[in-house]
């Protein structure tokens, strides 16, 4: 049976998911005084109080993994502005110093070279491109203001966090100009403290290495900020990615900016405090983004292997769940066929032996999986049952399609540990199915037996819009399959397209699978189509690889480290290069095709997929190269 309720819940409004949000305007002299209530008399002594967080930790802890990225050493001096007024603005006088603290040990993770600063004297003094860390700097007088505004024009770096600078030297209220002007912002919204508070993280971003795309990081309530500015960013979302209220084309969502100011410098701005992770993984992401954030302002370099392969910037499945009305699975198989795309069918197996002569008529389209033998979620069975069911399911669909069978897709989505493990002593490798919007990417799981990969589903599906929402017609399922497709594709993540035969997969409406297929072919994400073996696969082996970085600043060498289990095929490299760095990528002296970013370059790692015996150089080119080493290639997806 399917779910009895919406696995994948739609946006809610701003006053559910956020408690409201308060849209400011900015006169050009600055902030609208009666705009600023809520922070003006924000209560400081309920910061450290903690809510109930939302559980949505799954059977087995996944693997969260540091990388694949890869980050050169820190090139510049870390100084930490610990701000006396600041430190007075808490009641809790143990609050302030423990930041600083904390801020000081990522930089020392960093680099040694990490000192602190009290003053505006001590700021102007700084080395020309030092890196400035101010946390929890709540209180700030106009000429430690002054100063870091020069600091920036020498070229330094800057990363704030919170309301910045929002109350003068005595903590009294200034408001919001001095954290717009730092940032670049175009607009600010304040944040009250609500029932859940989430921010999402897109791939290829400076700040998103060694997270999954669209890692959803959940926060204690509290009073937060967000900022309007250009381009893609972390963003205060739902608990389903869903930008909030705020998130639309002219609306302030920005969790986190990276800000490049004319004068010159780099500033990163977090719009929350450190400490107010919910959980572990919470606690881990937030960490990552700091690092990442410090990294990037410093101008280090930083590489990591691009979430998919041949350069696309998400990945897609189209599957049927083959159940009532076998028969249509050869309508669902003409839309991929006369397209040219693969996808998976996930029959059960007591049905599809009943259909002996379909089996050779899909066999082109991709990829045969299971849905059960009998389309009985096995969930809540002992783990002996299980693995009876399970293996009786693939040993039927083995036998049915002639082709290995390695993916589950669980009835009513609904697996547990003993799942997992019974599908990997089967032989299988990956299951489809919620992952309860903990990221918009595959997660890894540790089994006995060996690892299994999720494949969540974030968008949709036919039974949401035809059953649920009530829908007659397949205007509304096209309508919310390319609004969930538009959010994974911005996020860079994986998007599952599911399709029950008996539903959507009826002949007389199967062909509103053609039309997302032709609006994505269309549309401006560069999509990678596959089955759901070769999506696990790559994310599996993209996971048990480590990509390293060593050497000087100006000659820098990337190799990966692979294990012999996995093969790494067509992957390519995304590069954040510190400001007007003229690094390119060579391979023996010779340059490789390579491609801008707004932060970087990206290239295809060709040179890297035989592990550590391969080696991929950054360097400036030679002075008496072509002109045309060092111009960008014209690198197309396949």
């Amino acid at each position: 049976m399917p779910p009895k309720q919406d696995p994948v819940p739609r946006a809610r409004s701003a006053a559910q998911w956020l408690g409201g949000l308060l849209l400011l305007g900015f006169l050009a002299a600055g902030v609208v005084a009666a705009a600023a209530a809520l922070w003006e008399n924000v209560d400081v002594q309920s910061l450290a109080r903690r809510a109930a967080a939302v559980s949505d930790e799954p059977p087995i802890p996944g693997i969260e993994l540091e990388g694949p990225a890869a980050a050169a050493s820190i090139p510049v001096h870390i100084a930490i502005f610990e701000s006396s007024a600041s430190a007075g603005y808490f009641p809790d006088s143990t609050f302030y110093p423990a930041a600083v603290s904390g801020w000081e040990r990522l930089a020392r993770e960093e680099t040694s070279a990490v000192s602190r600063v009290r003053d505006a004297a001590e700021i102007r003094d700084l080395p020309a491109g030092s890196l400035l860390l101010a946390p929890e700097a709540v209180c700030m007088s106009e000429r430690e203001l002054s100063s870091i505004r020069r600091h920036l024009e020498r070229g330094g770096g800057l990363v704030l966090n919170w309301a910045t600078a929002a109350r003068d030297a005595d903590c009294r209220w200034k408001g919001w100009e001095p954290l717009r002007s730092l940032t670049g912002a175009l607009d600010l919204a304040e944040i009250p403290a609500g029932d859940a508070q989430f921010l999402a993280v897109p791939a290829a971003l400076p700040v998103s290495p060694g997270l999954p795309p669209g890692a959803r990081v959940e926060l204690f309530p509290e009073p937060h900020v967000a900022l309007q500015v250009p381009g893609p960013h972390p963003y205060w979302s739902d608990w389903a990615l869903n930008g909030a209220a705020a998130r639309s084309p002219s609306g302030p969502d920005a969790a986190v900016v990276l800000h490049e100011p004319r004068t010159g410098g780099r500033v990163v701005w977090f719009g929350f405090r450190d400490r107010q992770a919910v959980s572990d993984r919470d606690a881990t992401r937030i960490r990552r983004l700091f690092r990442n954030g410090i990294r990037w302002a410093s101008g280090a370099v930083t590489a990591e292997i691009t979430p998919w392969p041949k350069g696309a910037r998400a990945a897609l499945l189209i599957s049927e769940d083959v159940e009532t009305g076998f028969e249509n699975v050869v309508a669902f198989a003409r839309e991929l066929r006369v397209r040219d795309v693969r996808g998976t069918i996930f029959p059960v197996s007591e049905l599809a032996l009943q259909n002996p002569g379909l089996a050779a008529t899909i066999a082109d389209i991709g990829e045969v999986g299971s849905q059960t033998a009998d389309h009985v979620s096995p969930a809540g069975l002992p783990m002996k049952e299980q693995e009876i069911r399970l293996a009786r399911s693939q040993r039927e669909l083995q036998q049915w399609s002639g082709s290995e069978i390695v993916g589950l897709r669980v009835p009513e989505e609904r697996f547990d540990e003993a799942t997992l493990q019974a599908w990997r002593r089967a032989g299988g490798t990956y299951v489809a199915a919620l992952n309860q919007a903990r990221s918009a990417a595959p997660e890894v799981f540790a089994t006995d037996d060996g690892p299994v990969v999720l494949l969540p589903r974030l968008v949709k599906d036919d039974y949401n819009v035809f059953v649920q929402d009530g829908a007659r017609r397949t205007d509304p399922l096209l309508r919310a399959w390319l609004e969930g497709l538009d959010k994974i594709g911005a996020l860079g993540g994986f998007g599952l397209i599911s399709v029950h035969s008996q539903i959507a997969g009826n002949p007389d409406r199967v062909g509103v699978v053609g039309e997302v297929i032709d609006s994505l072919a269309n549309g401006q994400t560069e999509w990678w189509v596959a089955t759901g073996a070769e999506i696990a696969n790559w994310w599996l082996a993209r996971s048990e690889t480590r990509l390293q970085i060593v050497g000087p600043a100006d000659s820098l060498t990337l190799r990966l480290l692979t294990p012999p289990s996995s093969a790494l095929a067509e992957a390519w490299i995304e590069v954040s290069l510190g400001p007007d760095s003229g690094l390119r990528p060579f391979a023996d002296g010779r340059p490789l095709a390579w491609a801008p970013t707004e932060w970087g370059i990206r290239f295809p790692a060709d040179e890297l997929t035989t592990g550590a015996t391969g080696a991929i150089q950054l360097m400036n080119p030679p002075a008496e190269s072509n002109a045309s080493d060092s111009e960008p290639s014209d690198l197309s997806l396949p």
